[in-house]
């Protein structure tokens, strides 16, 4: 799926307001993995009903994974749990 049609997704949803970079989550140790692993850059974005969702894109833009939660912290969380091994999150 095309960021583009993610954004569209998530616009029927409610109201999206893109954040793009959220420094004090995307400098944490699971925003690190992710990014080195994949290549990936995050992008956040607030939802009208408080929710934050959160996009992990690879080098040519596209939505690899995502997620949604009720704080930034909860949408990288879910993200982290599916991307990365058990196995290395715990090295």
């Amino acid at each position: 799926m095309t960021l583009s049609a993610t954004v569209a997704f998530a616009a029927a949803m409610g109201a999206v307001a893109h954040v793009g970079s959220v420094p004090v989550v995307d400098e944490t140790p699971e925003a690190t993995a992710i990014r080195g692993r994949y290549q990936a850059t995050l992008d956040w974005y607030k939802l009208e009903d408080g929710h934050w969702m959160l996009h992990v894109l690879n080098e040519r833009g596209e939505v690899v994974d995502g997620g949604i939660g009720d704080n930034t912290e909860e949408a990288l969380l879910e993200v982290y749990e599916r991307l990365i091994p058990r196995s290395q999150s715990q090295s």
